[in-house]
């Protein structure tokens, strides 16, 4: 009776164990069956920038009178960014500089002729009086957003030397929102009688910074 008594112990934990080593191999099955996994992707800012042809301006020679493009149909400039927060676009003088007549370089807001042996200053036209000079404005601006033309810009005024804000597009209401926007642009010159005659070429650099 003593020695059945001693194995019986023995033989219910043998059956425990198997049971439980079952119930652990039937989990870990259905566990590889069901499991997953996640992708992510981060989308970078970007703008597109179209901007309008190149200006050409026939000038004039009468002193006192001036030619501007504002009759020369539309020049726009164009700007579609994936981004919902405020923008603001500068503007900068380019020209051809240090006898480099292929090379805009930024900086520089006179019209250049002959490797710089002559040149058109930019000016406002109020100081300007009857001497040379040349201007730009920001004629219109509208966007999916509010868009503030700045700096007097709507006014013919001198083309700055380092980069400065004309146009401020306020932030979108929806944070997944794009802005689109449309920038007219117009340039007026005038050309002194003492002016030397030829070509004059320059140009207005337009960017596109955060807003914050």
């Amino acid at each position: 009776m003593k020695n059945k008594i001693k194995y019986l112990p023995i033989g219910i934990l043998t059956l425990t164990t198997a049971v439980s080593g079952a119930a652990l191999t039937a989990t870990h099955a259905y566990a590889d069956t069901s499991a997953s996994s996640q992708a992510s992707v981060t989308v970078a800012t970007a703008c597109a920038f179209t901007s309008a042809a190149a200006v050409s301006i026939p000038l004039s020679t009468p002193p006192g009178t001036y030619t501007n493009t504002e009759g020369s149909g539309t020049r726009n400039i164009t700007i579609t960014c994936n981004t919902s927060n405020a923008l603001k676009i500068q503007a900068v003088g380019v020209a051809p500089h240090s006898g480099s007549p292929s090379t805009a370089e930024q900086g520089y807001n006179a019209l250049y002729y002959a490797a710089e042996d002559a040149s058109i200053p930019s000016n406002t036209p109020a100081a300007a009086g009857s001497n040379s000079y040349w201007a730009f404005k920001i004629t219109s601006a509208s966007a999916s957003t509010n868009a503030t033309i700045t700096n007097n810009a709507s006014s013919y005024s001198i083309v700055p030397t380092t980069p400065t804000d004309v146009v401020t597009f306020a932030a979108a209401a929806t944070p997944a929102s794009v802005t689109t926007a449309t920038l007219r642009t117009d340039y007026q010159v005038q050309v002194a009688s003492t002016q030397a005659a030829g070509a004059y070429t320059g140009g207005v650099k337009y960017l596109i910074v955060d807003g914050a």
